[in-house]
């Protein structure tokens, strides 16, 4: 697709005390921004979230992971249906070392098993390498065994020889045996076999051949040492910042044990009457704010990542819908369970542009002062950034769809002027899947 179209997703989203997205430290992550310290939530933190979200629209085998365990995800489909066979196991685990090492040879120092860095891939790509690996079983694993036996009695040659001739007797290495890290030679030996032997398989194709699985092709992948295995990523998320100042709280909690001396267990009957300390003492930082947040999908790169072809436009249009959906609903999971923080955003707009993203967090460089609520003040500011843009640097939005709830007349007449009247989410997503299907029909 030659013509480019972006769809500009902005949201403005209010949230209760919660700690969305942590630092080093546990304090909710911050920055600084128009003077003032701002809450944030990082854009990696809220992809995750999105693409969690995304993943109950997306068919199983269509599914992506990413992850440094590709040893242990081959390893498991090879035993499927063979649990409890610890040979099979084992040999299932020297075969998928093998096939991992087709696709690289750095490993995490800690542990040997898994890869030094992390990939995204489909899963369905692990299933196809288990069925080469499967096909060619017997002879895969005669030739690991015979290249590593060969090299445990090559290794231990050269110590016995070595022994008998710093002890000048020729009895002595009789007894010798192979170190650990021996032994981890002659497996390494025997991955090396493997290897060479899978590298005409063609076991890693599927990671450049287009059509990319939506995940992959909304988010992109990045492989340093392999850069054929790269995909740009047809989404783009900002960090999420407050419209206004924030400062982090402190939450001081108890854990009390119901079976203390005199109580039974039941939490009725654990009160203070009953006596004895709290078990643990502790606190959590906290902070509430108004977000703004924003990204923006790439919809002709979007096109490309899934296959660039008349077939491609409708599941196109369905990813993009996907996306808006799971993007504007999805919120991190960073102390949910201690503060419920499951809000809907107060506003949602979709802006169709030909030319460039537009990110107008510029409204809120000057932090919103309100005390009576911040909400709608963050949704006027919007609207007259959106008006300021559009008019001062004359590049309109293609289309312009939004859907949100206003607090008084003044505040719903402001949004209707900018961005038309709200429109609910399941209209909003039809009508942007139809547009951007007719769109990619249109630039074909």
């Amino acid at each position: 697709m030659t013509n480019r179209l972006f769809l500009d997703l902005h949201i403005l989203q209010t949230m209760p005390p919660s700690n969305l997205n942590r630092d080093d430290s546990g304090s909710p992550k911050d920055a600084f921004y128009g003077g003032v310290r701002r809450a944030r939530v990082s854009s990696q933190s809220w992809k995750r979230a999105t693409r969690r979200h995304l993943l109950a629209e997306v068919p199983p085998e269509d599914r992506s992971m990413r992850t440094e365990r590709l040893q242990e995800a081959i390893t498991e489909r090879l035993c499927a249906g063979r649990e409890g066979d610890e040979q099979h196991a084992a040999t299932a685990a020297v075969l998928a070392r093998g096939a991992v090492a087709t696709l690289t040879d750095k490993w995490k120092s800690s542990n040997r098993e898994r890869t030094a860095y992390t990939f995204f891939l489909q899963r369905s790509g692990v299933e196809q390498v288990a069925a080469v690996l499967q096909a060619q079983w017997a002879v895969l694993a005669e030739t690991a065994r015979d290249v590593r036996d060969a090299k445990e009695r090559e290794l231990l040659q050269t110590k016995r020889k070595k022994l008998k001739k710093e002890a000048k007797d020729p009895k002595a290495g009789a007894d010798a045996k192979l170190t650990s890290a021996e032994l981890l030679n002659a497996a390494d030996a025997a991955t090396a076999a493997l290897a060479e032997a899978l590298k005409t398989e063609g076991l890693w194709d599927f990671l450049v051949g287009r059509p990319y699985p939506p995940e992959i092709a909304l988010f992109g992948r990045m492989v340093a040492d392999r850069t054929e295995f790269n995909v740009d990523g047809s989404v783009q998320v900002a960090h999420a910042l407050s419209t206004h100042d924030t400062k982090v709280e402190f939450d001081y909690f108890t854990t009390v044990d119901d079976f203390r001396s005199g109580g039974s267990g039941d939490v009725l009957d654990s009160g203070l009457s009953k006596g004895g300390p709290a078990t643990m003492l502790g606190t959590v930082e906290f902070n509430a704010a108004t977000y703004y947040r924003f990204a923006t999908i790439a919809v002709h790169q979007l096109f490309d990542n899934l296959g660039a072809a008349e077939a491609s436009v409708d599941p196109t249009a369905k990813v993009t819908k996907d996306f808006i959906r799971s993007f504007a609903l999805s919120i991190p999971s960073g102390h949910q369970n201690t503060f419920g923080h499951t809000t809907r955003p107060h506003l949602l707009v979709v802006s169709a542009r030909t030319d460039a993203p537009v990110n107008l967090v510029t409204a809120f460089e000057r932090p919103v002062w309100e005390t009576d609520g911040r909400a709608a003040a963050s949704m006027v500011r919007l609207a007259d950034e959106h008006d300021d843009v559009e008019a001062s640097w004359g590049s309109p939005a293609a289309k312009v769809l939004a859907t949100y709830i206003a607090r008084g007349d003044k505040t719903r007449g402001r949004l209707a002027e900018a961005f038309g009247d709200s429109v609910p989410l399941p209209e909003l997503l039809d009508e942007i899947e139809a547009y951007t299907a007719a769109a990619l029909r249109e630039a074909a």
